[in-house]
């Protein structure tokens, strides 16, 4: 669970990334779950954009993200961009989670 703090330290950081993935009228299936858990495993820090035709709401994509892998963590979402938010599984790809660590101390 990441407080407060982190969450606005993520947020912060989120404003320079550009969405990467643009969810539309098809909605999510598991090769797009796939593809959002690569992605956040290399980036840890993840913008996702759900555009005006698409037939999901933020709340239903992140409940989707987070039941196929439940350690992805809410970070936010602001009208239709979510933003999400997992500690990189490899040591050498944990270039962001260091400084969150660091804001909890």
């Amino acid at each position: 669970m990441i407080t407060a703090k982190q969450r606005q330290f993520l947020r912060g950081r989120a404003q320079t990334i550009a969405p990467m993935f643009q969810i539309g009228k098809n909605g999510i299936n598991s090769s797009v779950l796939r593809q959002i858990q690569t992605q956040i495993n290399t980036q840890e820090l993840l913008k996702i954009s759900i555009l005006s035709n698409s037939t999901i709401t933020a709340d239903e994509l992140i409940d989707q993200v987070r039941q196929f892998d439940s350690k992805i963590q809410y970070v936010q979402d602001i009208g239709h961009t979510v933003i999400l938010y997992k500690r990189a599984p490899q040591i050498a790809k944990r270039h962001l989670s260091l400084e969150v660590d660091q804001i909890a101390r």
